[in-house]
């Protein structure tokens, strides 16, 4: 088979048990954008992916953001999908009952209603 991209996951497959890249890893990263573009796919947002990109030396690459709803090519939005407004009223009541962790992220905004151990990890 004749490999023409390669799309990668960050969180549990690219980073290792410290989230961070190897050193085995930047340097196959570094053989592998030789020869094919490397994309990097993520629940994060862009902030979050930008440092992994310029530690593989793939920042010129296209990253996909929000696991899809958000993709930047040179830094800039060819493809978004935006929840309705009143969807996200509908997640804010549901959260204020049950009172489980939310973030909601706009492009390169994010907003928790609360500080809690979820959004001091991230």
């Amino acid at each position: 088979m004749s490999w023409k991209i390669i799309f990668t996951d960050i969180d549990g497959t690219l980073l290792n048990k410290d989230r961070e890249l190897s050193p085995l890893t930047l340097k196959v990263f570094q053989e592998l954008q030789k020869r094919l573009p490397i994309v990097l796919i993520s629940s994060r947002m862009p902030q979050a992916m930008q440092h992994l990109q310029e530690e593989l030396h793939i920042a010129h690459q296209p990253i996909i953001c929000y696991n899809g709803a958000l993709i930047l090519v040179d830094g800039k939005i060819i493809s978004t999908a935006e929840i309705p407004w009143e969807t996200i009223k509908g997640l804010h009541n549901f959260n204020n009952d049950v009172n489980c962790h939310l973030s909601l992220y706009n492009n390169t905004h994010w907003f928790v209603p609360q500080n809690d151990q979820w959004a001091k990890r991230e």
